[in-house]
């Protein structure tokens, strides 16, 4: 089992017969899969602006999805991937869990950036709206806009950026553009140091299903230590994928109606932000409109990011098919210029 980059392997231990090995192992990925943030439908918050809704019950699945991926970002950024909420937690750790979750708190408030709530108030950028369904590319959109004000709010979220590739292709310049050109600038308007970089890419991996060949690059994906697992879910039923089993997705379900909960206590409750029993889907259920995420800490983490996820965009055994996204030098203004724009070929 891969949970994010994390390796669980029980198979040694079962054909040795060393079952409290076994056990041991199990534990440990269930309180890593329990960690993650779980972000579901609520029911019982202010209402949405200009609005009588007050929950997203039906359409707000996979803003939730977004949401969870963006979450474990930070989860990562602040607390690092071996965060476990099980460990004994020092005082300040117990405060950012929390901190991150008021982060995504429902509620329109500047103090909570990744709500419900601010993300549909951006949705009218992109002409959809409360009520309405948002796909896959909607919703990294949306992130993308809220992580670039958020710092206004929060200045801890000044060390974070979130960068969406367009036409499932990063752009190298448009990145050191965007990782440079924080808050914090010189009188060149970019900053002197490296923000943190949150990459989404929006891919089609097939036409009305997933096409299977992308199976073993979607498994490639999920040993990447930068890899923050995919949005995206069954047909008209949004998930987020956190990992995998033999042929099976690891799931975090956002369909499940919750009450709102108020954030502002300084000890609210945490259980419902947590998911305790995993769920599973075969990846051939897997909807191909999905969006893949990346975190990166560092320059050399990108660019480890950039030499280490090549083997995994193609397909293996296939002379001609579109790889999963590509990586090219220069910007995307540039490219559309010299009529270049990333070409998805082999």
């Amino acid at each position: 089992m891969f949970l994010t980059s994390q390796c669980y392997d029980i198979r040694e231990a079962l054909e040795e017969g060393e079952e409290d090995k076994v056990q041991f192992t199990l534990i440990k990925f269930k309180q890593d899969f329990t960690s993650r943030i779980w972000l579901t439908y609520r029911q019982g918050f202010p209402c949405i602006a200009d609005t009588q809704l007050s929950s997203d019950t039906g359409w707000g699945c996979m803003i939730r999805s977004g949401q969870m991926m963006l979450a474990q970002a930070l989860v990562v950024h602040f607390l690092g991937r071996e965060w476990n909420m099980f460990d004994d937690e020092s005082n300040s750790t117990a405060l950012m869990h929390r901190e991150i979750i008021r982060w995504f708190a429902d509620k329109p408030f500047t103090n909570s950036p990744f709500s419900l709530h601010r993300l549909v108030a951006i949705g009218k950028s992109v002409d959809r709206k409360a009520g309405q369904w948002f796909g896959p590319a909607h919703v990294a959109t949306l992130l993308e806009k809220a992580s670039q004000i958020a710092g206004e709010f929060v200045p801890l979220l000044s060390q974070t950026c979130v960068y969406v590739a367009p036409d499932c292709c990063i752009y190298k310049k448009d990145v050191t553009d965007l990782v440079y050109g924080g808050s914090s600038s010189t009188d060149s308007g970019f900053s002197e140091s490296w923000r943190s970089l949150i990459i989404i890419v929006p891919v089609r991996l097939g036409a009305d299903s997933l096409n299977p060949i992308y199976i073993p690059c979607l498994k490639g994906l999920f040993t990447q230590k930068s890899f923050l697992g995919v949005i995206g879910g069954t047909p008209g039923h949004s998930l987020y994928f956190v990992g995998f089993q033999h042929e099976k997705l690891i799931v975090l379900d956002p369909h499940f109606v919750q009450d709102a909960v108020d954030t502002s206590q300084r000890d609210f409750p945490l259980q419902s932000y947590h998911c305790v029993y995993p769920k599973k889907i075969p990846f051939t259920s897997m909807d191909p409109s999905c969006a893949l995420g990346f975190y990166c800490r560092t320059k050399e983490d990108y660019d480890t990011f950039l030499d280490s996820v090549q083997p995994f965009l193609l397909p293996p055994s296939e002379d001609i098919v579109y790889p999963m996204f590509a990586v090219t030098d220069g910007s995307r203004d540039d490219a559309f210029k010299l009529g270049t724009q990333c070409m998805l070929t082999k």
